[in-house]
């Protein structure tokens, strides 16, 4: 990745700080604040993002739905029979079709 995007990555050191700062940041994706969202498209500093969080914009919600849990994957089992419910086919099937034209656009 580093060559062929001209990037300046390391490999994660799995520690249990670095563990602990990942998982705080993933506690705060439902935030969907335009710092983290930036820094996770390389335009934004580690030092923006530690002032981001630093600053008071109340908890991160509870059971976030960006970690892996039992809470989790029953939240997606009940989407997943919502999104293939029969009434939705039509639905499903236009949204297929203007994602494969907008994909195949591009």
């Amino acid at each position: 990745l580093n060559d062929r995007f001209c990037l300046r990555l390391r490999p994660f050191e799995h520690t249990s700080a670095n563990l602990a700062r990942c998982l705080e940041l993933v506690s705060h994706r439902d935030s969907l604040s335009p710092v983290l969202l930036r820094f996770e498209s390389g335009l934004v500093s580690k030092t923006e993002v530690r002032r981001e969080l630093a600053a008071p914009h109340g908890a991160p919600k509870a059971g976030a739905t960006w970690i892996p849990s039992a809470d989790r994957d029953a939240v997606k089992e009940l989407l997943h029979d919502q999104w293939f419910d029969p009434k939705l086919r039509e639905l499903r099937d236009r949204a297929q079709r203007l994602y494969e034209t907008f994909s195949a656009a591009g």
